[in-house]
């Protein structure tokens, strides 16, 4: 096997290990049943997004490239903003009752 595909190979491992971790790690630190199931929105609809990212960096022209990678990171901005919405109103609502 050569250095190169052994190095994407691990590479996409390692990106898969990592977003699984940190998909795990966020739905397990949600203060509140609502944050939980926006964590679990924004898994989904950064899984989908990544992999349509992907499939558009292979198979598309370079113009279509960056604006699919402009395009995820657009989408990982305004889901985070609305996750710090989502925060501040459970805690802004006391405790929960789960």
């Amino acid at each position: 096997m050569s250095e190169v595909v052994l190095g994407s190979v691990i590479g996409a491992a390692l990106g898969v290990a990592g977003g699984v971790t940190g998909a795990y790690v966020g739905y397990v630190g949600a203060r509140g049943p609502r944050e939980k199931r926006f964590i679990a929105v924004i898994v989904a609809v950064t899984s989908v997004a990544a992999v349509l990212a992907v499939v558009v960096s292979i198979y598309a022209a370079p113009a279509y490239r960056i604006a699919a990678v402009l395009a995820l990171a657009v989408i990982a901005f305004l889901l985070n903003r609305r996750l710090a919405a989502v925060r501040r109103d459970e805690s802004s609502q006391g405790p929960s009752q789960s």
